[in-house]
């Protein structure tokens, strides 16, 4: 496919320096308004503490449009899990209908500056699917996944096996993160203090606990261990 393949040709500080001149920009003000507004709570940081680089994929449960943003501040800053990029969707997948004026923010030139990075749905071909993330990966970069492949209303749902591949391909690191407080917010919840969002981190499993050192996983493999994976999210 052209489109992913010249992306991913890109000189890599593409990728990099917006991303960091954006976040350093934003980072206290923001940090400020989840904390104070959203009285955000992290719990489990301790289990970061022996990650030996940022090559790491966190994978969270998604309910809300605001948890890549709450979920970045819930990170340490500067640290070797920042900058932090984001698995998103292609901007076909916003449609006016359901996102409105968002729609023409999500999934651009917008998301990319801010670091989200769309994966390709449909190829059957996961190399070329992750093709971005691959590379952000074997940069010793973070990622944020939702492995639901969308927000989810109640219930954490069922992962799809992508992200399982994008781990052993690259030998990432996965981090399972739940995110709580955020299904159903909105401004008025945010201002009036009525909510409060906690961000749990998981113990990191590593890509060799995938089935030792294999290269490939087979379909069935790749699903068992995602629904694995997301046991523990919803356990946390």
């Amino acid at each position: 496919m052209k489109e992913e393949k010249e992306l991913y040709k890109k000189p890599m500080f593409i990728f990099e320096i917006p991303v960091l001149i954006i976040r350093g920009i934003l980072w206290f003000p923001a940090l400020f308004l989840v904390h104070f507004f959203l009285r955000m709570e992290v719990k489990g940081k301790e289990n970061l503490r022996d990650i030996p680089n940022g090559r790491v994929l966190f994978a969270a449960n998604h309910s809300s449009e605001i948890d890549p943003y709450a979920f970045q501040y819930s990170l340490s800053f500067p640290s070797k899990f920042v900058p932090l990029y984001f698995v998103s969707l292609t901007a076909k997948h916003y449609p006016v209908s359901k996102f409105g004026f968002r729609s023409f923010i999500y999934g651009g030139l917008f998301f990319q500056l801010m670091g989200a990075y769309p994966v390709y749905k449909g190829l059957r071909d996961y190399e070329t699917a992750f093709v971005n993330h691959i590379r952000i990966l074997e940069k010793n970069h973070s990622v944020l996944i939702f492995p639901e492949g969308g927000m989810q209303k109640g219930q954490i749902g069922e992962a799809r096996p992508g992200f399982i591949y994008l781990a052993k391909r690259t030998k990432a690191i996965i981090v399972p993160v739940r995110i709580a407080g955020t299904s159903n917010l909105n401004l008025k919840s945010i201002f009036s203090f009525q909510r409060k969002i906690t961000i749990i981190f998981g113990k990191p499993i590593s890509h060799t606990e995938l089935r030792g050192e294999m290269e490939e996983l087979s379909e069935y493999e790749l699903k068992m261990y995602a629904q694995e994976i997301m046991k523990n999210v919803r356990n946390l």
